[in-house]
């Protein structure tokens, strides 16, 4: 073993002395062959050729103290040869169509002359390629290149194509791209806020690319979800990356998907933090006016997120960190390039370590202020709890291209959330336990073919499971128990040896919460358990055609859905609440659209979706159409109208709760008390672009029907009951953007109208839970070399909210249905005034980021960026919630008195981050 160990220590000395080599010669029109020959004979080195490939021109070289490959590559390369060096002193000679080559490039704009971080270079007719440095440098190696193309493209250029031998001979290493106005692919905006946002030639799509986007005030990483958040009329009321609300609609009407899978839980940390992995989202395509007709189920808005999807030249890592997690991100191609594996991880920091920013996250999720107006007390909600929170999730994706015309992918994610939660408030006598787990899992296989130059196929199967699991117990009274407050309330957690896992009968005698406090009077506790289970395979399969003016796309769905919940609530001053759902079965689809563009500036798309629901009885009919038109390259007039009908919907507005957010319960229309939620909307407005100016402005109008009152804060009005009513929503998105050479500015406004109608309630429209009249965005961003700058001031209107009639609460005795004990209970019940005639105090914020970006040595393979990041920099304490509840501090008294509750946003939040990729 020792002897081959030193044969080869000994033969990679040789390589690299060989290779360490200095070249001092000259010649005056001699022969290739002679000239290796004196090479040869000099230097004591061994060169394999073919007579062949030799040129017979005579040939004059210099060289004066050059490497050995600098002097080859002078030799070699103007008569298209190349060489390899093989073992020790051995080197080879061939052609470069056989041999190879390796193209080193940088990437530059022609208008500014600043490099295109993340342009892409692709080979035609090749499913291979990689993406620049964020200097702009891309090396390269093209086995075998013969007569392959190559195309370099980032967005917003023209995408530049050369034979790769010929950029390798004429030793072309700088490309300049130049920027265009209108993409060949109908992209008529190609950088609509900064770079890595573009808008679709008719307006109704927005895509992003988070790699090659600028950074986002505020975030520590290329957040999918808050990304989302810049673009105008897309926004979140309680401030989280999964509670989207686009042009006034409730979330639940905004579909997510990843890879073609179905997402039902888009957020950890209850909502602080996406579910997918930066790294694991390629492009995000968004729809907030028509969505496309092969996807159905969403009422008012659609999320396209896309996992990589292409194969990498070479493996790529790439690790991340910041104050709340940590993750690890993988993409390797096989050699003979037909084949690649994604696959990323990322877990939680705060159950290891506890930083500013979890300090934060956990101001907002847990703590809040009560206030008493008759005895003018403020309690701040500041428990002595002991709180576990934590998460993790996984994104893979495996890529199989045998061929030019077909290929296959399948990809997978996983996540879950974990929260056990212990609280003594020792000034109120009272104890909290909490225990909510998540699950969320997906799987999804994708077969691409092409059957000549205009037909294609896709045919995608996907799985996706959601489950959520919650438990809740609020103990009063419990200075007078034997045991310390912390250990009753730890003993809650551990005691429940026989939980009721029956979704179909909640009311089981051995419930969740038996013998738990059990040295504590029944009466003093509040109880709640929810359970949800959310089923969905999806098979569909869609046909493209490609005619003479336009693009031919239909298909069909097959969906078989299980769904199930159970809610049980036992409060101490109001009626039990207890509820239970289970529904299986199929739905069918058929859609197609033709998008037709003719030559002079004109684009309409028209189409429609057929839904059959079987379980609910249901069938459904969407028709919609959108039309753009560019009399000019500086203007596009855009205009939409479209109908949409939605299966799925969740409850969130729930009272017993340890945390400010709560987790969303799934459940689907049925036929008898929940319809299916139905939306009309239409929209027109236009862009004006140029010069690095962009003025885009859009009115819409939406009416919405099937809408339930659980969804939506009324105060107390609705009690318990599941009323149905409508919304009507208007409103007007403007965004004016300047781009200069390293400073980009744009400031977002939206101004909407959103009433409600439920006839249970009110007999007259009332101003909509999520109204707000005003939103207001000024953001700018500044490079200088390579250092980064984003800056982000915003402001909302207050959210609308409902009054009680008075301070004092009302006693009522009665017996209640759900409870065992014939004895009459005490009950209150707060009255409330008009509804949403209140708002809360208006909403603004600053948020900044400072990223620095640093690589190794020119030409690394290895890049990386430090980033210090903060939310909310003056420490506004924004209010996202009130609302009114008796005094549970002692039922003896006669009247109880009401407390107000307010919830707060997130305070100020730094956070620090680190990222590197090789």
């Amino acid at each position: 073993m020792r002897p081959i160990l030193l044969a080869i220590f000994l033969l990679m000395s040789i390589s690299k002395a060989v290779n360490a080599q200095s070249i001092t010669y000259s010649a005056e029109q001699k022969s290739m062959i002679s000239i290796l020959n004196e090479i040869s004979a000099r230097y004591n080195l061994l060169f394999s050729y073919s007579n062949n490939n030799m040129p017979s021109a005579l040939i004059s070289i210099s060289s004066e103290n050059e490497g050995i490959d600098v002097f080859l590559n002078k030799l070699l390369k103007p008569y298209r040869l190349g060489f390899q060096f093989v073992e020790g002193n051995f080197i080879t000679i061939k052609s470069i169509e056989d041999i190879g080559v390796q193209l080193t490039l940088t990437i530059i704009a022609a208008d500014d002359g600043l490099p295109l971080g993340y342009a892409q270079l692709k080979e035609t007719d090749a499913f291979k390629g990689t993406h620049a440095n964020l200097d702009g440098s891309i090396d390269y190696y093209i086995k075998k290149p013969g007569n392959k193309t190559v195309e370099i493209s980032y967005i917003g250029f023209d995408t530049f194509k050369a034979l790769a031998v010929d950029l390798y001979v004429n030793e072309i290493d700088t490309i300049f791209l130049q920027p265009n106005q209108i993409l060949l692919e109908g992209i008529t905006v190609t950088e609509y806020l900064n770079s890595g946002i573009t808008v679709s030639e008719n307006g109704s799509q927005l895509s992003m690319y988070p790699g090659d986007s600028n950074i986002i005030p505020g975030l520590s990483e290329p957040d999918a979800l808050y990304s989302l958040q810049q673009i105008p009329g897309i926004s979140s009321a309680n401030e989280s990356a999964s509670d989207l609300n686009v042009r006034g609609s409730h979330s639940d009407q905004v579909a997510i998907y990843w890879d073609d899978i179905p997402v039902y839980h888009s957020a950890h940390y209850f909502g602080l933090v996406s579910s997918f992995v930066p790294s694991s989202v390629s492009r995000m395509n968004i729809y907030r006016n028509a969505i496309p007709t092969q996807y159905g189920g969403s009422a008012a808005g659609l999320i396209d997120l896309d996992a990589p999807y292409y194969i990498p030249a070479k493996a790529r890592y790439q690790f991340d960190s910041n104050m709340t997690h940590f993750n690890g991100s993988a993409m390797i191609p096989t050699k003979n390039e037909q084949l690649s594996v994604y696959l990323s991880t990322r877990r939680s920091l705060n159950d290891y370590y506890t930083t500013p920013t979890y300090t934060a996250y956990d101001d907002k999720l847990f703590n809040g202020s009560r206030l008493n107006e008759s005895r003018n007390i403020v309690l701040e909600e500041e428990f002595d709890a002991d709180n576990e929170i934590r998460f993790w999730d996984i994104n893979s994706k495996v890529i199989y291209n045998p061929s030019l015309d077909q290929s296959f992918s399948a990809s997978f994610f996983a996540g879950t959330n974990i929260l056990n939660f212990q609280s003594v408030n020792q000034n109120r006598e009272t104890a909290d336990f909490q225990k909510h787990d998540v699950g969320h899992y997906g799987i999804n296989t994708t077969w691409n073919a092409n059957w000549g130059d205009i037909w294609s196929t896709t045919a995608t199967a996907s799985y996706s499971q959601y489950k959520l699991d919650y438990q809740f117990l609020f103990q009063r009274e419990i200075n007078g128990l034997d045991d310390t407050p912390k250990q009753i309330a730890k003993y809650a957690s551990y005691n429940d040896d026989d939980p009721d896992d029956d979704l179909d009968d909640p009311n089981k005698d051995d419930d969740e919460f038996e013998d738990e406090f059990v040295n504590a009077p029944d009466s003093l506790s509040d109880r709640g358990l929810r359970k949800n289970d959310l089923q969905n395979l999806e098979l569909k399969l869609i046909h493209s055609v490609a005619l003479k003016t336009g693009l031919l796309k239909f298909g069909t769905q097959f969906n078989r859905i299980n769904i199930s919940y159970a809610l049980r609530e036992e409060n101490s001053f109001t009626p039990d609440v207890i509820e239970s759902f289970n529904e299986q079965g199929n739905s069918f689809g058929l859609f197609g659209n033709y998008i037709y563009k003719p030559d002079f500036g004109f684009l309409v798309d028209v189409g429609f979706r057929y839904n059959f629901f079987e379980y609910a009885g249901v069938h459904t009919l969407d028709p919609q159409l959108s039309a753009s038109y560019s009399p000019t390259n500086w203007l596009t007039l855009k205009s939409s109208a479209t109908s949409h009908h939605q299966i799925f919907r969740t409850l969130t507005n729930f009272e017993n709760t340890i945390s400010n957010s709560s987790e969303e319960i799934w459940f689907t229309a049925n036929i008898t008390e929940f319809p299916i939620i139905h939306n009309l909307q239409a929209n027109a407005g236009f862009i004006i672009q140029g010069k690095g100016w962009l003025f885009d402005v859009e009115g819409y109008s939406k009416k919405l029907t099937g809408l339930t009152s659980a969804n939506y804060n009324f105060g107390g009005n609705t009690g318990n009951e599941f009323i149905t009513g409508e919304e009507y929503i208007r409103g007007v998105d403007i965004l004016l953007r300047k781009r200069f050479k390293r400073y980009r500015t744009w400031i977002s406004y939206s101004y909407s109208e959103a009433e409600s109608f439920f006839g249970e309630l009110n007999n007259n429209r009332f101003t909509s839970s999520l109204d707000r009249p005003h939103t207001i965005s000024i953001s700018q961003s500044l490079t200088l070399n390579k250092i980064e700058f984003s800056l982000r001031w915003t402001y909302k209107t207050g959210l609308p909210y409902t009054m009680p009639t008075s301070d004092i609460a009302l006693r009522n005795e009665a017996a209640d249905d759900n409870d065992t004990d014939t004895n009459p209970e005490i009950f209150y019940t707060i009255e409330y005034g008009n509804i949403n005639t209140e708002r809360l105090p208006d909403y603004h914020r600053l948020d900044a980021s400072v990223w620095y970006y640093f690589s190794g040595r020119q030409r690394s393979n290895w890049t990386g960026k430090i980033g210090l990041s903060a939310l909310n920099l003056y420490n506004q304490r924004n209010i996202f919630n009130r609302f009114f509840e008796p005094d549970r501090s002692d039922l003896n008294e006669t009247e109880v008195e009401i407390f107000q509750e307010d919830r707060f946003l997130l305070g100020f939040t730094p956070n620090v981050s680190f990222s590197i990729s090789f």
